[in-house]
């Protein structure tokens, strides 16, 4: 199964903590996005939208093409702008 987390940030470092066990322990694969930073305590990111270029926008629009799940933390819901991707565009069938 292909997961798909979506959270604003990641301050305690749970997202990207949970992301990797999934990875780790089990047979399933996890991608987390994030797209702000509120405190910094330098915690691994996956795909933060700040940070990504086109190519980076294009493996975001494969993975919610791919996913499974489309899994949203506390304050991320459909209509969470991703740089020019909504994930409302991508929910049928998930």
């Amino acid at each position: 199964m292909n997961i798909l987390m979506i959270t604003e940030n990641d301050p305690a470092g749970m997202g990207i903590a949970f992301t990797r066990a999934i990875n780790q322990f089990t047979t399933h694969t996890c991608r987390l996005i994030t797209t702000t930073t509120k405190y910094n305590f330098d915690f691994e990111k996956d795909l933060h939208v700040p940070d990504l270029d086109a190519e980076g926008f294009e493996e975001i629009d494969i993975l919610f093409k791919k996913a499974d799940i489309i899994h949203f933390h506390v304050l991320a819901d459909d209509n969470l702008s991703l740089g020019p991707i909504k994930p409302k565009d991508y929910r049928h069938g998930k």
